[in-house]
């Protein structure tokens, strides 16, 4: 552990030197400080080798993502000349988000032995027939492909059952995923799981336009990785992160052929094609350059403490606390709305929008992210920080009681994988990530008690 640290030490000091001139020491002592703590719990579970999900390490990784690494890579000296930034709000953000992660995990870990929360049900799933479920899970493969076809032109009525085989693609790849990594795949089955499920769901995320759903995914194969290996891949991850950071620089041009230009109604492998085009054309013109443009717009992309000093610039002095109005949903949520169909829809990236002007009035489209630490600042100030922050963490430490326990089986291991990279996205408003975990975990593990029977 020691040498991890000292490693760790070296590359901050490393970071610290990047554009030295041009960068304030109290902004990168701040950032600094959060880089060093967010990383620990990491450095930690690569010690101990611990047999769960690495859930709390990566949602810690993701934070400093967030919050302390953009820092080191923008001008903060130009960006405040130019009043992009401004500096006692970009100090507060800074300092608030040190706060808010130290509160974080003084939940989570303060928690760990608590005597109640030993109380609480461990979910439990166990298939014993495993010859079967490799042919098993191709056919609830080919069931959720099916149902993502048909659910948009399906009735009302039939709705909650579409709802259950949104699931299914990738519960299909990480029961496939888990027994690779087992070593008790054959080759068809191999060649099912690399060459057809995870290109499907990687055309699926690219589809979208949006980079995010494939480094979720991508994250869901690391956890099942760690889970049976104890170690995580990372020559995997570098290539990973090379390959990706090109498709940073070309997915605005995307957005305008396959949202709105001729490319629209096109299907899936076309919308793809057009996709590595418009990358190989990028290529062609700037060669090694696109890598260094697809960085910057990486960079500016992870990059939420400029959204963050301008809710603590204006708030409260300006616009007053919301008192806990974006977390109303949060009442309802958990009901599914097949039961409530008259259940409020989620609204809350278009009312912090344009209730910080960040929308055009006239736009009612966009949906702006309200991540959690803003929304914690934006209703009750740096308390809502502190307090809030910390009853996440406990309602971690709660999810690793039930789904994410040393022991569990891998199936159990499935289920506590797609909530977590839910929960993952810290870049979205805490309705939106925790209102309908409940309902997640329900259905999930409804999934398996079929499975089971099935299995029998």
């Amino acid at each position: 552990m020691r040498t991890k640290i000292i490693l760790l030490l070296i590359f901050i000091i490393v970071l610290n030197i990047n554009k030295w001139s041009n960068s304030i020491f109290i902004e990168r002592l701040l950032a600094s400080l959060l880089l060093f703590t967010g990383t620990i719990p990491f450095l930690y579970k690569l010690e101990k080798k611990e047999a769960n999900l690495p859930f709390f390490e990566f949602i810690s990784l993701f934070y400093i993502l967030f919050y302390s690494l953009p820092i080191f890579f923008i001008d903060l000296k130009e960006e405040y000349m130019s009043g992009i930034y401004l500096r006692t709000p970009t100090l507060k953000g800074l300092f608030y988000a040190n706060i808010g992660y130290l509160s974080l995990l003084s939940g989570f870990y303060s928690t760990r032995n608590t005597a109640i929360f030993k109380m609480l049900p461990k979910l439990n799933v166990q298939l014993k027939r495993e010859d079967r479920i490799p042919l098993l899970s191709i056919a609830i493969f080919i069931l959720g492909v099916l149902g993502e076809i048909f659910s948009p032109r399906a009735p009302f009525v039939f709705k909650a059952l579409f709802y259950f085989f949104n699931f299914f693609p990738r519960i299909s790849i990480y029961l496939l995923y888990f027994f690779f990594l087992r070593k008790k795949l054959n080759i068809f089955y191999i060649f099912f799981l690399f060459l057809i499920e995870i290109p499907y769901i990687v055309f699926k995320d690219m589809e979208t336009g949006l980079l995010g759903p494939i480094v979720f995914d991508i994250t869901g194969l690391i956890f099942a990785y760690w889970f049976v290996r104890k170690k995580m891949p990372f020559l995997y991850l570098i290539l990973f992160f090379i390959i990706f950071i090109p498709f940073n620089y070309t997915k605005y041009d995307y957005r305008l052929y396959a949202w709105y230009g001729p490319y629209a109604r096109k299907n899936i492998v076309e919308k793809t094609t057009i996709n590595f085009t418009l990358l190989s054309d990028k290529f062609k013109n700037e060669k090694l350059n696109t890598f260094y443009n697809g960085w910057e717009v990486f960079v500016a992309r992870c990059n939420l403490l400029h959204n963050f000093t301008t809710a603590i610039e204006f708030t409260p002095d300006v616009i007053p606390y919301w008192k806990g109005y974006s977390l109303r949903p949060l009442l309802t949520a958990p009901i599914p709305r097949f039961v409530m169909p008259w259940k409020p829809q989620e609204t809350m990236g278009q009312d912090y929008g344009h209730r910080y002007g960040l929308l055009d009035p006239t736009d009612f489209s966009t949906s702006l992210n309200l991540p959690i630490l803003d929304e914690l600042y934006i209703n009750f100030g740096i308390i809502g920080i502190i307090i809030g922050m910390f009853l996440i963490g406990i309602a971690y430490r709660i999810l690793y009681r039930i789904i994410n326990y040393e022991g569990m089986s891998f199936y159990t291991a499935i289920i506590g994988t797609i909530i977590f990279l839910v929960l993952l996205n810290i870049g979205s408003n805490i309705s939106l990530l925790f209102g309908n975990l409940i309902e997640y975990i329900v259905v999930l593990y409804i999934i398996f008690l079929i499975l089971q029977r099935i299995e029998r």
